[in-house]
């Protein structure tokens, strides 16, 4: 198949970054199911991509549950290691697998096009004219992606993280950086540079800040680098197109400078937005995901603002606009060291068994 067309477009822009700088270094990857308890569906058919990577050949592993097994909620499901280059861009596919897999052997239903248009719609009438991206296809398979893509342009998306999504359109995928990037490079501010220096000014510069946690220290120091960088695209290219920052903060950590609440909060994205202002980055625009599939929680943000009197972000990363079991994969150990985002860290499961 032709991964890198069906991939989250940052996954490839994370390949070219580490080919440029000589790294491929051995990973652990695990992939969990938040919502349980349940059984699994489509963990053969991911495994089978899994293999297409040519993983196989380097000698990797991979331990896993079988179909129909019982899982409970964060329970491991799947171990691969392998070297990154070689996995990277498979991660939206066999995560998608398992997720429409695992929905369906639960009772659940292939997502309705038309209800995904209609929650599209609600979200972006709810934030006016601020733009609402798709990030959705690691949510179901691959081949249901240019079909759900089209539905969320219908709704009024302003893009979707796919080319294949983004071909129902006539227009390319977008994207920003996943959480691999600053993992393997070790830090926020080294994965921002990174990406600045390689990949084409045509993309927008957007910070994804919260890694580890220091989402409002991450996200000061990395624009700071890239404003003293930035003559690799020209003496103005920054100041004509500030470099934002991405807020995914995941449902198990506090945000830096927060109380209480848990992900992606007003605290947190009020807290981040003052901290830019105040280091005179007023322009460095914010994006917001995890959980903005849910009209209710974009409509708290909306409320929010009216309220506190601030601007808490200036667009939106949507994933799953349906009810499902989505599948979740996080870098748990380099080289054989144990090493991950805060909140994700490993979690044994003597109950995989090795089927690669």
């Amino acid at each position: 198949m032709n991964v890198r067309k069906h991939t989250d477009v940052y996954f490839a822009y994370t390949r070219k970054i580490l080919e440029r700088a000589g790294l491929d270094p051995w990973v652990d990857i695990q992939v969990f199911v938040r919502k349980g308890p349940g059984k699994l569906g489509g963990m053969e058919e991911a495994i089978r991509l899994v293999a297409e990577s040519g993983i196989e050949y380097v000698n990797g592993n991979v331990w896993a549950l079988k179909d129909g097994q019982r899982y409970k909620p964060n329970e491991t499901i799947m171990l691969i290691q392998v070297p990154i280059q070689l996995i990277v861009e498979w991660e939206t596919v066999y995560l998608g697998v398992i997720s429409a897999g695992t929905t369906l052997a639960n009772g659940g239903i292939s997502p309705i096009t038309r209800d995904i248009a209609s929650r599209m719609e609600e979200i972006v009438k709810l934030v006016g004219d601020r733009p609402v991206y798709y990030f959705g296809a690691r949510h179901w398979h691959y081949e249901s992606d240019c079909r759900i893509s089209l539905a969320a342009f219908n709704g009024g998306a302003s893009g979707c993280s796919t080319d294949a999504g983004a071909e129902s359109v006539n227009r390319k995928g977008l994207g920003t950086m996943p959480h691999v990037l600053p993992i393997i490079l070790e830090s926020t501010r080294k994965a921002a540079i990174a990406f600045h220096n390689t990949i084409d000014k045509e993309v927008k510069r957007v910070i994804l800040a919260d890694t580890f946690n220091k989402e409002i220290t991450d996200s000061i120091e990395s624009i700071e680098s890239l404003y003293g960088n930035e003559n690799i695209w020209g003496k103005n290219y920054l100041k004509d197109n500030p470099p934002g920052i991405r807020l995914d903060t995941c449902g198990e950590n506090i945000g830096e400078t927060c109380h209480y609440k848990k992900g992606v909060t007003i605290e947190l994205a009020r807290n981040l937005r003052l901290a830019l202002d105040h280091a005179g980055y007023e322009d460095s625009p914010v994006t917001l995901s995890s959980g903005f599939g849910n009209p209710e929680k974009v409509q708290r943000f909306v409320e929010a603002e009216k309220a506190l009197g601030i601007r808490l972000f200036d667009s939106l990363g949507v994933g799953q606009l349906w009810e499902g079991r989505s599948a979740t994969a996080d870098i748990v150990g380099i080289n054989g060291f144990k090493y991950s985002k805060v909140g994700r860290e490993w979690r044994p499961n003597k109950r995989l068994k090795r089927v690669l």
